[in-house]
């Protein structure tokens, strides 16, 4: 019933503003939130369960806290307001199936059709971004990315991690992965700073996601 209310309410809202979908609401009237129950989300860590942590050997150096960095954007406490005021007003989609509760806000490449996405996600304890490729396998409420002109396929981190680099480029630029899998790779940096997960989800030999996802929300930043 809350989720039916909801949609009714965003419907009214956008037809009494001439809006063309929830993104436009939230654009002209403020932050909106969708409640999804699904785990559409493939690409999400936290929506998987705690796998993972079994998953390959963990990485005790550390890693430069630039890493945590797209976009201008830093993962940790207010990113997500941080990203509303470089990219623009989102919807917020809170998934309440798989491995765990999470937010998600989702901005995408101006180009038609959309050549990448850029996903912030807020878990019970932790923060991701996730780049995805335009052609990746897609998702419940990808239509409510936002348009913004810095989410380009080119997108990187300070560290030089960006959508359609090979397993070998990847190596040369992480080091050995924990965990190597057919269609995909993992880096668990698990020192004395929160731990942090760094992912790619291949499409042949060239990365369709790649992701870092940051534990213990509020605890710090790393170099602290």
């Amino acid at each position: 019933m809350k989720v039916i209310n909801f949609v009714l309410a965003l419907a009214l809202a956008a037809f009494a503003c001439g809006c063309s979908s929830a993104t436009q609401v939230a654009q002209d009237f403020g932050p909106q939130e969708v409640d999804a129950f699904d785990n559409s989300d493939w690409f999400s860590l936290s929506g998987v369960g705690n796998s993972w942590k079994q998953d390959g050997k963990a990485l005790w150096q550390q890693p430069s806290p630039q890493i945590l960095n797209i976009a201008g954007i830093t993962l940790g406490p207010g990113m997500e307001k941080d990203a509303e005021a470089k990219l623009g007003r989102a919807v917020y989609v809170n998934r309440h199936k798989g491995g765990g509760i999470r937010q998600q806000i989702c901005y995408r490449a101006v180009k038609e059709p959309p050549t990448a996405y850029l996903v912030f996600e807020i878990g019970r304890a932790s923060d991701a971004f996730y780049l995805i490729s335009g052609d990746a396998p897609q998702w419940a409420y990808i239509g409510d990315c936002v348009k913004t002109p810095v989410v380009t396929k080119a997108l990187s981190t300070p560290t030089g991690l960006h959508l359609g680099l090979t397993r070998a480029e990847l190596i040369d630029l992480m080091g050995q992965p924990s965990a190597s899998h057919p269609n995909s790779m993992m880096w668990k940096y698990e020192g004395q700073n929160p731990p942090v997960i760094v992912r790619a989800v291949f499409s042949g030999d060239a990365a369709i996601m790649v992701s870092v996802w940051y534990e213990d929300r509020g605890s710090g930043v790393l170099g602290d």
